[in-house]
């Protein structure tokens, strides 16, 4: 299967691909599972199910995270079938670690989760309005994202339980290995500009086409949220908490533990202090809640509690409105009102310079595709970019074509618009043509086309003309070449394990569906 998708665009980013997807395992051919017309389900994987509503939430999620890497020209029927087959192995692997009784740790879930560095903030604590970002764009919610990140665990798991360390490979194996790093190779690079290709204009069904193909990616309004909070000194805090740090206390407090005070008051008093504070919090966090469950304002609520505040309201903001905020007021209540669910109010909370706060959600407005009025110019653009993508790319398949097996590259180059050279000596590390071309290269047997490679200013693609091995040295078999043997070693070990996996999961695909959705993305646009 992989091989067959190197003849594509997509063999360019193919192992970008495998690493957004988690493939951490040897993929296996839908083309090999047994068939069903089942219509409770897009995929049956034992006694689980992949359904439509997870299989598009996959897709959109990582045809965004693709785009946000600039990957743009990789082929849907690609990209489609990488995602299906994730989430079958992601489904295997679940049955396989259940049967062994083993479960993904909840709480050590959420504890890896809010100390991801994605999440943090300049201080380096966790910032829930960048976690509501990330929900946001992943188009889920708290337990769907950790449900997610209990699967990429289970398949890191899956994967470390058939640690390949203790394997050593036979000295004529590493000694394989080594000739096959040191090979060179010859090829001609052929280059097609893409001012020489023409695609046709994109219709109005096919714009309309692409945008509901992609809206749930790249045509979302986000959430939006109207808060209202309040600020009240720390002044007022510290008040009410020196009343009952009294002379009194604090000599109660030293002579309880004359050993760990000796007799130093001022270090009795700080401690005395701070509790005395966190008392003060939650008794007025007690007392406005009280008086918002009675129907009192936010406002109204803390004039209760006994504390001089006024209330504000923050509008209609997004997550993305809060991350470029500068004001630290505004953005410590945003991010704390980000938290917490329609109609609850938070604890007292503190911004970075010592402001107490309280922040209550007033409103939640969900997140939605843009109208396709207001978003027509830039459909069509990217759908008129991606239909020329598709031309050249049909272009270019039509030249890998008419090179195998030619002795005459020139003039065929010459038919197609494209120019030709030759390069020698290539190394599987050269960096003079585009890695993805360079690997594809040696992927391919002489005479056979590597590529293409389809970009923005034209596609290339190149024809092996020879291959050279000389052996490798006897000092060149050491620890080096050792380490770069595990990771195949594991990868065929996995590859074998898991076949037996699909034996005893059998997978089942709803023909019907499937040919629906490739229906649905099949247009020219």
């Amino acid at each position: 299967m992989l091989a067959s998708m190197r003849t594509t665009a997509s063999s360019i980013f193919m192992k970008a691909i495998l690493m957004l997807l988690v493939l951490s395992f040897a993929v296996w051919g839908v083309g090999d599972t047994v068939r069903s017309g089942n219509n409770s389900h897009l995929v049956k994987v034992g006694d689980e199910a992949v359904t439509y509503a997870e299989y598009t939430r996959a897709l959109n999620n990582t045809g965004r995270m693709l785009q946000e890497m600039g990957m743009n020209n990789v082929p849907q029927e690609a990209l489609q079938k990488q995602v299906l087959e994730r989430l079958v192995e992601e489904k295997i692997v679940k049955q396989r670690m259940e049967a062994a009784g083993l479960e993904v740790n909840r709480p050590l879930l959420i504890k890896h989760l809010r100390a991801a560095p994605a999440l943090k903030n300049e201080q380096g604590e966790f910032d829930p309005a960048r976690f509501e970002l990330m929900l946001q764009n992943k188009q889920t919610n708290e337990a769907g994202l950790l449900d997610e990140l209990g699967t990429d665990l289970r398949a890191q798991i899956f994967s470390a339980s058939l640690s390949t360390d203790g394997l050593t490979p036979p000295a004529a194996v590493l000694q394989l290995h080594a000739s096959v790093q040191n090979e060179k190779r010859d090829a001609v690079v052929f280059s097609i500009p893409a001012s020489s290709v023409k695609a046709d204009a994109v219709d109005d069904a096919g714009l309309k086409s692409y945008y509901d193909a992609n809206k749930g990616v790249l045509y979302m309004s986000p959430e939006r949220r109207t808060l209202e909070y309040v600020t009240f000194s720390a002044k007022d805090v510290a008040a009410r908490a020196e009343k009952d740090v009294t002379p009194e206390a604090v000599a109660d407090r030293v002579a309880s533990d004359p050993e760990l005070y000796k007799d130093d008051e001022k270090k009795a008093r700080a401690e005395l202090l701070n509790e005395a504070q966190e008392t003060v919090t939650d008794n007025i966090t007690v007392a406005i809640e009280d008086a918002l469950a009675a129907g009192n304002t936010m406002g109204e609520a803390i004039a209760a509690a006994g504390l001089s505040a006024q209330s504000r309201v923050l509008r209609e903001v997004s997550a993305e409105d809060v991350a470029k905020s500068k004001d630290s007021l505004t953005l410590s209540v945003a991010q704390k009102g980000f938290s917490i669910l329609e109609g609850e109010t938070s604890e007292i909370a503190t911004t970075p310079d010592g402001a107490y706060f309280m922040v209550s959600v007033q409103s939640i407005t969900a997140a939605e595709a843009k109208p396709y009025d207001d978003v027509k110019a830039d459909v069509a653009k990217r759908a008129q970019a991606r239909a020329h993508s598709k031309a050249l790319k049909a272009q270019a398949d039509k030249l890998a074509a008419a090179l195998k097996g030619t002795k005459d590259w020139q003039k065929v180059a010459a038919e197609f618009g494209a120019t030709g050279r030759s390069v020698s000596d290539l190394q599987r590390d050269s960096k003079a043509l585009p890695t993805a071309l360079n690997e594809a290269i040696f992927e391919r047997e002489v005479g056979d086309v590597a590529g293409p490679l389809v970009q923005d200013s034209g596609a290339e693609l190149a024809l092996v003309t020879a291959s050279h091995f000389s052996k490798a040295a006897p000092e060149a078999i050491d620890a080096k070449a050792r380490e770069a043997m595990g990771p195949q070693l594991q990868k065929e070990l996995l590859g074998t394990y898991y076949g037996k996996l699909i034996q005893q999961y059998p997978v089942q695909v709803n023909e019907g569906m499937m040919q629906q959705i490739n229906g649905q993305n099949g247009d020219g646009a």
